[in-house]
């Protein structure tokens, strides 16, 4: 079976568990209509056009890592993996791992309060704050600022991301459990005096 994925598709490889030990979390799992990866912490995924799928696939993130510098054919067969581009060819003995873990069970939970974050933002964020210790987010109100704090060694890091402004009419949330579609911002008419 072959694969086209993109460069973008193939962020999705950081994600996975880089620590070694965990043979099911160490991959890039895909599955029909997504590609995703988890490390125990955290779980990412994202929308694939790659249609019917036999069954799930998967094969190492660190190959993906590598093969990140535009789109990539992943060729799965016979327990072994290639991944392509024009330039190069990685090929790899697939390790035998089993996730059976349903993922959509994972969302659950009504929203609190929700809020748009810039990742460009929570990059640069994420580069200033110390390499290890817990970060704390506090969320208030959609539009107020979130509080972040970091505890590192016994001394604070702490400050505020400012949420960007948004509508939510379109968004429709993983965790809804209604299957309908998001709805459709409504456009302003002519005020009527």
């Amino acid at each position: 079976m072959k694969i086209k994925l993109t460069k973008e598709d193939l962020r999705i490889a950081n994600a996975a568990n880089d620590e070694g030990g965990r043979p099911a979390l160490e991959q890039v799992h895909i599955r029909e209509g997504k590609i995703f990866a988890a490390d125990g912490f955290m779980l990412v995924e994202h929308e694939v056009d790659i249609g019917k799928l036999e069954e799930p696939y998967y094969f190492p993130a660190d190959l993906a890592k590598i093969a990140r510098n535009g789109h990539i054919e992943v060729e799965i067969e016979e327990g072994k993996v290639r991944l392509s581009n024009r330039d190069y060819t990685i090929e790899a003995k697939l390790p035998e791992v089993t996730f059976g873990l349903d993922i959509d069970s994972l969302y659950t939970g009504e929203a609190k309060a929700v809020i748009a974050l810039s990742i460009s933002v929570l990059r640069k964020l994420l580069k200033a704050l110390p390499e290890s210790g817990t970060l704390k987010l506090r969320i208030a109100e959609p539009h107020h600022p979130v509080e972040f704090q970091v505890s590192n060694d016994g001394r604070l890091t702490y400050g505020l991301v400012m949420p960007l402004l948004t509508s939510w009419d379109s968004i429709r949330w993983k965790s809804d459990k209604s299957k309908d579609k998001p709805s459709k911002p409504k456009k302003k008419g002519k005020r009527q005096s």
